[in-house]
């Protein structure tokens, strides 16, 4: 289905303020609320909009440190990727994990409490045989940090 002008208006509004009233996505949309809560259960059906959720402030949660920490493989094995994914899949400082082309593996956004509990995190990712090679870099300021995607139109 192609998005349309109303679409995109709708699109932009919820990924801005997801707890935004039928009302006010009314008004920001010109539609009634009625023809807004169709359009967006077809956008949620289409799979447009993946899930609605609450960011919370990491600095209230005591989230003082993130990082980004570039992760190399020492070997493509099956086994090692498992091992790898399923650290990944069961460690919660990792916020996101991303597979790279060039010359390192992964790339993960970690959150930590402090610098303690960082190197906690970082000892424990080193102990995977499966590890080659860990660079981490300290965030000190973030310039900008969005989940808005631009959509188009």
């Amino acid at each position: 289905m192609a998005l349309d002008a109303f679409d995109v208006k709708l699109l932009l509004a919820v990924q801005e303020k997801g707890d935004i009233t039928q009302g006010e996505l009314a008004e920001i949309v010109c539609l009634s609320p009625s023809q807004c809560s169709r359009r967006l259960q077809r956008l949620r059906d289409e799979g447009y909009i993946a899930r609605v959720t609450a960011l919370l402030s990491p600095a209230k949660l005591g989230f003082t440190l993130k990082s980004y920490i570039v992760v190399t493989l020492r070997s493509h094995t099956t086994e090692h990727t498992a091992e790898f994914s399923e650290f990944v899949r069961t460690a919660p400082q990792i916020l996101e994990c991303c597979m790279l082309t060039g010359d390192s593996d992964y790339l993960l956004k970690v959150m930590a409490t402090d610098l303690k509990s960082f190197d906690l995190f970082v000892q424990e990712l080193l102990r995977l045989p499966s590890i080659a090679t860990v660079r981490s870099s300290l965030v000190l300021r973030d310039l900008k940090e969005t989940t808005s995607l631009p959509i188009p139109g």
